[in-house]
């Protein structure tokens, strides 16, 4: 994903509505020569930003937390590639974790983090909520691709990786640390 201009994001959406210049400005309590500089800048006070997300009924917001999680995406994949066959992390006695969802309301604590053959991320985690109608059977205990998790949270899993990265071991290695916890 390319750098975000807001202003231009805020012009097509305007246009999109078929708003004036004017009616825009007016309804901003702006002068028109005001909207062009919005137009052309990249960047706007969050304030500013609310009250045009408000009239136009749009959330510029989330075009700046897409990136982010886009960007948290990429930046996984490129750590774990760069330490070769050593593309997995996994932490044994829960020094470190992170949560996630399976969408059927399973909620599952991520004690490992890997790249598979395929460069895609993958997991390895143990149900959490074991005992309030789900159990140890209801999320795979496999590296499993992190598209099954219902939304996968790449921010927390991005901070995952940064925080253990010095941990990167080989597939063979992570798989002997999931061993302690699934397979009891």
């Amino acid at each position: 994903m390319t750098k975000i201009h807001i202003g231009q994001e805020i012009k097509q959406e305007v246009q999109k509505q078929d708003l004036t210049i004017e009616d825009f400005a007016k309804n901003l309590h702006l002068a028109s020569s005001e909207i062009e500089n919005i137009f052309n800048k990249t960047s706007l006070e969050t304030d500013l930003l609310l009250k045009i997300s408000k009239l136009l009924k749009r959330d510029f917001f989330s075009l700046f937390s897409n990136y982010v999680i886009e960007e948290a995406y990429k930046e996984i994949i490129s750590l774990l590639k760069q330490k070769g066959d050593k593309r997995y992390i996994a932490v044994p006695d829960w020094e470190d974790e992170c949560e996630g969802d399976d969408g059927d309301g399973t909620e599952v604590s991520i004690f490992g983090i890997g790249l598979d053959d395929d460069d895609e991320i993958c997991v390895a985690a143990v149900v959490d909520n074991i005992g309030y109608g789900h159990g140890p059977d209801d999320f795979p205990q496999e590296w499993t691709k992190v598209t099954e998790l219902y939304e996968p949270d790449y921010r927390a899993f991005h901070r995952f990786v940064v925080d253990n990265i010095d941990k990167a071991m080989t597939k063979e290695e992570a798989d002997e640390v999931t061993k302690e916890y699934w397979y009891e």
